[in-house]
């Protein structure tokens, strides 16, 4: 078995990596036995195992109860809207917001109960807010009263390090960007006109956060619910680049080298992560998927240039493409699968 070298341990060199990582590392230096790998990877947290599915599903079923009361709360203040004094209607909303706060600090931390009131407070937390500005008349605009929930709710996020607050949160992030993008030019004429401007905006928010999470900045229960974080803001980045990617193909216009830049450039880095250094097979499924879209997004721009008439025939020969697309993309991911068990 390979000793570590200069000194230090092997713990010391794999503990500064993620759990994933370090568990990949561990089996190449003959440290882990390939086939202990399975169990190391859920000791360590690196991958979502059957009790944690299942810790997931009660956690969600929970947590949608809770909202549902937390939403008739709000229903309630609607409907009876005349009826009650303003402070009648803040107070009822803060008391539940109190009570939601005292619950999760009485619970134990980790717990189903302190997962699932995440993002109830967070709701209370964007109901209160949308109380104050429709009793005071603030006339703020939409996102700022968005970009106001995610400033405030930031530390509670922070602190309870969950997935069910860092994935809300992000949507709130997303929601004052795309509110904030309506309201005023984005200042992107070098990129795109400012309704596809907004999809770069979007990329960049959805990368960084994609980043901080698989670099351990956003703090989950455990690595591999961070793992889940960083696909779902990386699948969002490279979703936004690829509407980008494709509105060039259809366009003739002066954006077309900076679009078709950021995507392979978005793609080499994806490639670069999630392919040489570790496999991680549901981000290129999403890979191969962006890079099918855009190729016969360009194959039908091909087709309509030859030809302004669209019969059956185009129809079937682009449906065979389309076969023959998903065909290579589900060798080259089975073939990857395969090299990720071995």
């Amino acid at each position: 078995m390979e000793k570590p070298h200069g000194g230090i341990s092997g713990a010391a060199q794999v503990g500064c990596m993620s759990a994933r990582a370090s568990v990949f590392e561990a089996v190449a230096r003959g440290w882990i036995a390939v086939g202990d790998a399975g169990r190391a990877l859920a000791h360590a947290g690196g991958i979502i195992t059957a009790d944690e599915w299942r810790r997931f599903g009660r956690a969600f079923l929970l947590g949608c109860g809770l909202l549902a009361l937390a939403l008739g709360l709000a229903f309630f203040v609607a409907w009876n809207w005349a009826d009650l004094h303003r402070f009648a209607k803040l107070g009822l909303v803060a008391s539940c917001l109190v009570l939601a706060l005292g619950a999760r600090l009485c619970a134990r931390r980790g717990s189903v109960l302190a997962t699932a009131l995440v993002p109830v407070q967070l709701l209370l937390i964007g109901v209160l807010l949308a109380l104050t500005g429709q009793i005071y008349q603030s006339g703020a605009d939409r996102w700022e009263l968005f970009a106001l929930w995610a400033v405030i709710a930031l530390p509670l996020v922070a602190s309870e390090r969950s997935f069910f607050g860092w994935l809300p949160w992000l949507g709130l992030v997303n929601m004052a960007a795309m509110l904030w993008a309506d309201t005023r030019p984005l200042g992107l004429s070098f990129l795109w006109t400012d309704s596809l401007a907004l999809y770069w905006l979007l990329a960049a928010i959805n990368g960084v956060a994609g980043v901080l999470a698989a670099r351990g900045v956003l703090v989950c229960e455990r690595d591999s619910w961070a793992s889940v974080l960083a696909r779902m803001a990386l699948v969002g980045a490279g979703a936004c680049l690829t509407v980008v990617a494709v509105a060039a193909v259809f366009s003739n216009n002066q954006y077309i080298a900076a679009s078709f830049a950021g995507w392979v450039g978005f793609l080499a880095l994806l490639w670069y992560r999630y392919r040489r250094v570790e496999i991680d097979l549901p981000l290129m499924a999403g890979f191969a998927l962006s890079i099918c879209i855009v190729v016969f997004a360009i194959a039908l721009r091909l087709a309509a240039e030859v030809s302004n008439d669209f019969s059956l025939g185009h129809a079937l020969l682009l449906a065979l493409f389309i076969l023959a697309l998903a065909t290579v993309a589900g060798r080259w991911l089975l073939g990857l699968q395969r090299e990720g068990e071995s």
